[in-house]
């Protein structure tokens, strides 16, 4: 138990470091900072609701919905790990061919989501789950300290709503249950209707990349942290580390204007 939460802690504080120096493209990353969406006051009031209205979607109509998530879920994660492997392989490998870069990220990716999709393996869960993390600290960003403390204190109250309230309401932890659905596997259940032999030991379902997934040794369930608990936070980590550059190179100028002066 212990060892599953200190494994959780170190992926997601990884996470939150590599999503964070990719959104301040800072000189620690020889790479350009990505094409990134700041949230309004708007959106931060609206993302708690529309995340609640989503939530109860899911929670009475998974069966229906489990196929348009997995079809978002692989396309999302899949641009995200092919982005984060190229950066990767170019920061380990700064004299490597651009063509050869996109090539074996491209491969790379390929076999990580047919991994998944037909085994299930963890190991690429929960590389996906990362990609998407941090392409979302990357690219989303809090223009001011006000629009970040608005949107993550009405998330708090979400988070327990759902978690901790929801149960009097509705019979069941909203919450938990939808983040513990297993999907079907869609391409088992295409071998299923087309009598393709190979597919037939493929996983019969898969678990969605919305959560991290760490055995707990010793015990059968799992220990899981949710991904919009690593990313939403991490966007703030990723706003004090800009503030913290910016106001660096603040202090860094000022004693040479002096000089000039």
């Amino acid at each position: 138990m212990v060892l599953s939460a200190v494994l959780l802690i170190i992926i997601a504080t990884t996470t939150v470091y590599v999503g964070s120096k990719l959104s301040a493209g800072n000189s620690m990353i020889s790479l350009e900072a990505h094409e990134h969406t700041e949230m309004t006051m708007t959106q931060a009031l609206i993302i708690p609701v529309s995340a609640s209205i989503f939530l109860i979607t899911l929670f009475f109509y998974f069966a229906y919905m489990q196929y348009f998530l997995i079809g978002i879920l692989v396309m999302v994660g899949a641009s995200a790990l092919f982005q984060l492997t190229c950066i990767t392989l170019q920061f380990l490998c700064c004299k490597m061919n651009s063509q050869l870069v996109l090539v074996l990220s491209l491969c790379f990716t390929i076999f990580a989501v047919l991994d998944w999709a037909t085994t299930g393996d963890l190991v690429m869960h929960n590389l996906l789950g990362c990609s998407l993390c941090i392409l979302f600290i990357s690219t989303l960003r809090f223009p001011s300290l006000k629009v970040a403390a608005v949107c993550l204190l009405l998330l708090v109250v979400y988070d327990i709503f759902w978690v901790f309230f929801s149960e009097h309401f509705f019979h069941k932890n909203v919450m938990v249950e939808v983040a513990t659905k297993v999907a079907s596997n869609p391409v088992y259940e295409m071998g299923q209707r087309f009598h393709i032999d190979a597919l037939k030991y493929v996983s019969p379902t898969v678990e969605l990349p919305i959560k991290l997934m760490i055995p707990n040794y010793g015990i059968q369930k799992m220990a899981m942290l949710g991904l919009g608990d690593i990313a939403l936070p991490g966007a703030l980590v990723a706003f004090a580390l800009r503030c913290d550059l910016d106001l660096s190179l603040i202090h860094i100028s000022e004693p040479t204007r002096q000089a000039e002066i």
